[in-house]
């Protein structure tokens, strides 16, 4: 985590609980983005929070920056999380993060 901090040089860092909050205060301008760097989330932890997210104007994806997508025939447990609170911040994050992103899939088994 502390490698992603510092390649994406936020501003500041607010720390909450729980997926669904994260994604809250994100819809509501509190934050600008909401970072979860390895597997883990589950469907039914982020399906409603991602929906109210996207209505809100944002954009998320997984960490190999694919579209989220709820297949009840798949692993139910989501591959990371980039979600941004709108899809030009998206596109900041993902241009400072660049190779960053590379290293997380050669450490993290997705």
């Amino acid at each position: 985590m502390q490698t992603i901090l510092d390649t994406l040089n936020p501003v500041e860092i607010v720390r909450l609980g729980g997926a669904g909050n994260k994604c809250n205060n994100l819809s509501i301008g509190t934050v600008d983005c909401y970072i979860h760097p390895s597997p883990g989330l589950k469907y039914w932890d982020l399906c409603a929070p991602e929906s109210i997210v996207k209505g809100m104007g944002g954009y998320c994806t997984d960490l190999a920056q694919q579209r989220l997508t709820y297949n009840l025939g798949t692993d139910r447990k989501l591959k990371g999380l980039i979600a941004a609170k709108s899809p030009p911040m998206y596109a900041m994050i993902a241009r400072r993060w660049g190779e960053g992103l590379k290293n997380i899939f050669q450490t993290v088994k997705l």
